[in-house]
């Protein structure tokens, strides 16, 4: 009996929140009604039919108008956006993130309870107008309060233009310099797949006591329309010894163009039961990865694998942006490792990962 119960507990869909978008600004401003669109993955072994999905508020200062989204049936692994949208308003400007319940019920009577969160913005925010875009060019930024640096930043054609598949960092002027910024959009073309990266600035030699400014390099998907125009809420610090003086205001991106950018490697390691792990974002799905390694001691020694990102075979968790592959025993030494990656669109990436890497 109990292998039976433990059998029809793991056929049983899971359900769980994948990402959300909120309206056509993609900003939640406070005294407006907000447009939320969820999206939901199913991570189990059964075909969930009849969903819904209800919020309600955590605190009073939200209320809520339409509550619940129809979903409709989700496959195993499948993806489904809500057709209609969820509704809230929270009119006190001085709230900045508002948290909410989720609950999701299926025709079966399963039930899943989650929480997410959404920054909120005062409608008098600014625009901020005189910014570039940072897409793989050298530029001179702020850096450590009151420094600067020459850097590399962004990944793409370097043309200053934001193009889908590109990753960016925006930068505002103000004061005569150039400052990274730290981005917020729910637009579903900002950081597709799961990709987000912030990168710290720390301010430990200006302020005595480690602040770290944090600026966004956000993944432009690769499916962007040509001429979108993407939302986002951008923030700076600016110094004022021995204070930080903080400015916020509206970016409008305007994204042109088609994917020509490869997938991007931020990292490759080995486990130590010989699991080849390769962390790989990319504007649009990852169509295939392979790891080419080679034997420091005996260089005419080459295995080559094909790396997943399925949840098998080594991969611990499926569509996370880690390929994987267990390599068979081996006898011990030392390899370099060469990754390879084609996207959707047929970019391609070819890396030499820094450093050797133990097999055995």
């Amino acid at each position: 009996m109990d292998s039976v119960y433990i059998n029809k507990i793991q056929d049983k869909p899971n359900l769980s929140l994948s990402g959300f978008w909120i309206g056509t600004s993609n900003i939640a401003r406070c005294g407006e009604d907000v447009k939320v669109t969820l999206t939901l993955l199913n991570k189990g072994k059964s075909r969930a039919e009849g969903v819904k999905a209800v919020i309600s508020p955590a605190r009073k200062s939200a209320s809520v108008s339409t509550a619940a989204a129809d979903i409709g049936n989700i496959d195993v692994n499948g993806k489904v956006v809500s057709k209609m949208p969820v509704v809230f308003r929270v009119s006190q400007d001085s709230i900045e993130t508002e948290k909410f319940k989720l609950v999701i019920t299926d025709k079966a009577k399963n039930e899943w309870v989650e929480y997410f969160a959404v920054p909120l913005f005062n409608k008098t925010l600014p625009e901020f107008s005189d910014f570039e875009i940072a897409d793989g060019r050298v530029v001179t930024v702020a850096k450590e309060g009151i420094h600067e640096e020459t850097a590399e930043l962004g990944k793409g054609n370097g043309d200053g233009i934001a193009n889908p598949g590109e990753s960016v960092v925006i930068l505002v002027r103000d004061n005569g310099k150039l400052w990274r910024t730290s981005l917020t959009s729910f637009n579903k073309f900002f950081n597709p797949y799961g990709s987000s990266t912030r990168i710290s600035d720390n301010w430990g030699s200006y302020d005595h006591v480690g602040g770290s400014a944090k600026y966004s390099v956000p993944l432009i998907a690769s499916d962007c329309p040509d001429g979108q125009v993407i939302n986002a809420i951008a923030e700076y610090w600016l110094p004022d010894s021995p204070n930080h003086i903080i400015r916020k205001g509206i970016i409008n991106m305007k994204v042109t163009g088609r994917d020509n950018t490869p997938p991007d490697l931020r990292w490759c390691r080995v486990t130590g039961d010989n699991v080849v792990q390769a962390r790989i974002f990319d504007g649009s799905a990852v169509k295939s990865v392979k790891a080419r390694l080679i034997n420091k001691a005996s260089p005419d020694k080459v295995l080559v694998y094909e790396l997943k990102d399925d949840g098998k075979n080594g991969d611990r968790a499926q569509d996370d942006n880690v390929f994987s592959f267990m390599v068979p025993e081996q006898r011990f030494g030392m390899y370099t490792i060469t990754v390879e990656a084609t996207d959707l669109s047929g970019n391609r990436m070819s890396v030499a990962a820094p450093g050797f890497f133990v097999l055995h």
